[in-house]
C-alpha cells in the first residue's frame, strides 16, 4: 500500500506544514505498507514541531496537533467550497512500533521512539542521548583531587564573608559547586554577578591546579566580548598571587570558533575522537545554546573535564530547536542538595545551606541560582520591571507601568503604540537626534560604543511593527542627513547583523558589524574580533559578507547576549504567539539604565500571560 496522492496533495497544499514537513513525511511513509496515512501525518508533524522548537512528542500530543491539522483543512475546505479529506482520527504508537522506519530507543531509523515514550526525528534522539551520556559522565565528584584545608582558605579569601548579610552567599556556593563536581550550571538575571563570579572560579582553580587549561566561549561574538570584558574588569581586583593572575584567561571565542568549523560542513574539527585539550569549559549565555550545538560541545570535551554553563533560565530559549539551559535548570533542579553536598558546602563556606533533594527533580548538586541583584535594586523600576515579569503578574506589571507612564528620565518609560501614519514621525522625535548623533561618528571604535548605548527592538521581524519596516524608517531618516536620493547598499556607519553562519570567514549568525571607510580606501565592515592577535578590529568587503541586514532595530531575539544603556521596545497593536513572557522579560533586561515600551496595556498582558514551553525529553533520559 502507498500513500494515497489525494490526501498527500491536500495536507500540502492545505498551509498547515512547510514544504519540507510534507515531503520528508512522504519519504519516511515509503517505508510503511499498512498504514503509510499515519507514518506520513506522525513524520510531518515532528518536522513541523522540530521547526517550533520542540525536540520530540508525546503521542498525545501529537494527535492533538492532529486534531488542529483536521480543522484547518475542514475550514480551508468550507471556505474553498471544495469537498473535505479524510484523515485519520488517530496516531496509534502501536501502528508506530510495527512499522520498520519507526527504531525502539536506537537511531538507525527515521523516527525513534525514546524510552521515554516520546517520539523523535532521529536526529534529535541522538542528540539528547549524547548530552545525557556526558551530563552523566560530568556531574560525578571530583572532590578527591582538591586540597579541602587550602581550598577552603582560598574561598575566605576571595568570597570574604559579608556579616550584615542574613542571607546565604549564593556566589560563594556556586564557586565550591564548580570546585566539588564536574558539571556546574550557574543560572541568575542581569545583575546578579554570573561572570564576576566566574572569574573568581576561575582563580580559585588556578590556585588547586596551576597547569589547568581553560577555554571560555559564548554562542556569539558579542556575547563572547562580553564575558572577555567582565573577567579583565575582575580580575585585576582580585585578592591572588600574580602568577595566578597571570594565568587566568583573557582569550575568549565564540563556540563555533572552539570546535573548529569545517568547511561545508555540520560538524567540527573536534568531537568524541579528537576532544578540546581544555580542562575546564565555561560557556556564557547558554540559554542561547540549540540543542545540536550543545550536544557538538559536549561531544568534544574531554571524558575527566569540567563545565560551567553560565545563563538566565528566564530569557528566551534558543532560536532553533531544543532549550537544553531551561531543562537543566527546572524549579526542581535548582538548588537541589543531597545530603553529604549539603554538609561539604556548608563546611566549606562556613554559611548554612539546607540539604533538599527536590522531588521530580533529576540532577543534584550542579545547578545554583544566583538571587541577589547588584545593578538593579530592590527599589529600582527595572528591577522591580522585571521581577513581575518573572512572577507572571500583569496586574503588578500594569501597576509599574502606569506610575512611569508617559514620563521622562526616569528608569521605566511607557506609552500607548502610535498609529501607523503617527508612528514614523514619532519614532522620528524619539530616536532621529541619537541616530543623527551616531551618524556623526569619526571612527569605528566611537561608532561601536554610540552604537552599544541604544537600540530599538521588536518581537517581529516583518510587517509594519517589525524591525524590517522600522529599519527603513531609520535609514531614511539618517540617508536624509546626507542627502541620499536613493538607498545605497552600503554606505559609512550602517550598522549591519550577519543572518547566517559563514565558517571561511568565521562570520556567524547575530555578529555585528559596522561600514566604515578603511582609511581613504573603499569601504569595509568592520566586527569586533573574538581573538587575541592585538587587533580589536577585523574587516571585510561588504561583498564577501554572508547574508545581513540593517541593526539599527532588531529583533528580541537577535538581542540575547547584548546589553544596551537605553532601549526602545516597540510591542504590535495584535497579539501573536511570538508575543510572550520571555519576549518581555528578555528585552526589559537587555537594558542597562532605561527602558522605554511602546504597546497596549491588553498586549503587554497578553505577554505576560504566556509563556514559551518547548518539549524535550532532556531530564528522562538522565
Amino acid at each position: 500500500m502507498t500513500l494515497d496522492q489525494k490526501l498527500f496533495e491536500r495536507v500540502r497544499d492545505s498551509g498547515f506544514f512547510e514544504m519540507i514537513d510534507v515531503h520528508l513525511g512522504r519519504l519516511i511513509s515509503d517505508f510503511h505498507h499498512e498504514n503509510p496515512a499515519e507514518l506520513f501525518l506522525a513524520a510531518a508533524i515532528l518536522c513541523k514541531s522540530a521547526r517550533d522548537g520542540h525536540t520530540c512528542l508525546s503521542i498525545d500530543v501529537m494527535d492533538k496537533i492532529l486534531g488542529e491539522l483536521r480543522a484547518w483543512m475542514e475550514k480551508k475546505a468550507k471556505e474553498a467550497g471544495a469537498p473535505g479529506v479524510s484523515l485519520p482520527s488517530r496516531i496509534s504508537l502501536d501502528t508506530l512500533k510495527s512499522s520498520p522506519a519507526v527504531g525502539l530507543a536506537c537511531g538507525d531509523r527515521p523516527i525513534v521512539i525514546g524510552r521515554n515514550g516520546l517520539l523523535y526525528l532521529q536526529r534529535y534522539w541522538h542528540y539528547e542521548e549524547r548530552i545525557a551520556d556526558t551530563i552523566n559522565t560530568l556531574k560525578g565528584d571530583r572532590a578527591e583531587r582538591l586540597n579541602m584545608q587550602d581550598m577552603k582558605s582560598s574561598i575566605d579569601r576571595l568570597f570574604p564573608r559579608n556579616g550584615a548579610s542574613l542571607q546565604p552567599d549564593w556566589q560563594k556556593a556556586a564557586a565550591i559547586t564548580a570546585l566539588l563536581g564536574g558539571l556546574t550550571v550557574i543560572t541568575g538575571g542581569p545583575g546578579t554577578g554570573k561572570t564576576t563570579t566566574v572569574a573568581r572560579i576561575l582563580a580559585l582553580m588556578l590556585e588547586q591546579d596551576s597547569r589547568m587549561k581553560i577555554a571560555v566561549a559564548a554562542p556569539t561574538g558579542k556575547a563572547a566580548g562580553r564575558i572577555k570584558e567582565s573577567i579583565k574588569r575582575e580580575k585585576e581586583s582580585l585578592n591572588v598571587s600574580e602568577e595566578v593572575r597571570e594565568k587566568i584567561p583573557l582569550s575568549t571565542s565564540t563556540i563555533h570558533r572552539l570546535l573548529g568549523p569545517s568547511v561545508n560542513s555540520p560538524n567540527f574539527r573536534h568531537n568524541r575522537e579528537y576532544p578540546l585539550a581544555a580542562d575546564l569549559v565555561v560557556v556564557d549565555e547558554a540559554s542561547m545554546v540549540d540543542l545540536p550545538l550543545m550536544a557538538k560541545l559536549l561531544d568534544a570535551m574531554k571524558r575527566d573535564a569540567r563545565l560551567i554553563l553560565l545563563g538566565d533560565r528566564n530569557q528566551l530559549a534558543s532560536v532553533e530547536t531544543g532549550s537544553v539551559f531551561g531543562d537543566i535548570c527546572t524549579p526542581r533542579n535548582v538548588d537541589s542538595f543531597s545530603s553529604g553536598f549539603a554538609s561539604r558546602l556548608s563546611s566549606l563556606s562556613g554559611e548554612t545551606f539546607p540539604a533538599q533533594v527536590k522531588q521530580g527533580g533529576w540532577l543534584t548538586d550542579s545547578v545554583i541560582e544566583l538571587k541577589k541583584n547588584y545593578r538593579f535594586g530592590e527599589d529600582t523600576s527595572i528591577g522591580r520591571l522585571s521581577r513581575e515579569i518573572v512572577r507572571g503578574c500583569g496586574d503588578g506589571v500594569m501597576e509599574l507601568l502606569r506610575d512611569c507612564r508617559n514620563s521622562t528620565g526616569g528608569q521605566v518609560t511607557w506609552r500607548e503604540l502610535p498609529g501607523r501614519q503617527d508612528f514614523p514621525n514619532a519614532l522620528k522625535k524619539r530616536v532621529g537626534g541619537y541616530f543623527s548623533e551616531y551618524a556623526g561618528t569619526r571612527d569605528v571604535s566611537e561608532a561601536f560604543q554610540k552604537l552599544a548605548a541604544f537600540r530599538l527592538l521588536s518581537p517581529l521581524r516583518s510587517g509594519w511593527w517589525g524591525i524590517e519596516q522600522i529599519n527603513m524608517i531609520i535609514e531614511k531618516l539618517i540617508l536624509a542627513e546626507y542627502r541620499e536620493p536613493s538607498f545605497p547598499r552600503t554606505y559609512p556607519r550602517k550598522p549591519l547583523l550577519v543572518t547566517a553562519n559563514d565558517y571561511n570567514l568565521m562570520l556567524f549568525n547575530g555578529d555585528l558589524g559596522i561600514v566604515f571607510a578603511d582609511g581613504s580606501g573603499p569601504l569595509r565592515v568592520f566586527f569586533e574580533s573574538d581573538r587575541d592577535e592585538g587587533d580589536r578590529f577585523r574587516s571585510f568587503s561588504p561583498g564577501r559578507l554572508p547574508p545581513y541586514e540593517p541593526a539599527y532595530a532588531m529583533t528580541v531575539h537577535k538581542s540575547q547576549g547584548s546589553e544596551f544603556d537605553e532601549l526602545l521596545l516597540v510591542l504590535p497593536p495584535e497579539d501573536s504567539p511570538i508575543l510572550t513572557l520571555e519576549i518581555l522579560y528578555t528585552a526589559v533586561t537587555r537594558a542597562r539604565k532605561r527602558v522605554e515600551i511602546w504597546g497596549s496595556e491588553e498586549v503587554i498582558r497578553k505577554c505576560v500571560g504566556r509563556r514559551i514551553e518547548r518539549i524535550s525529553g532532556i531530564g528522562t533520559n538522565t
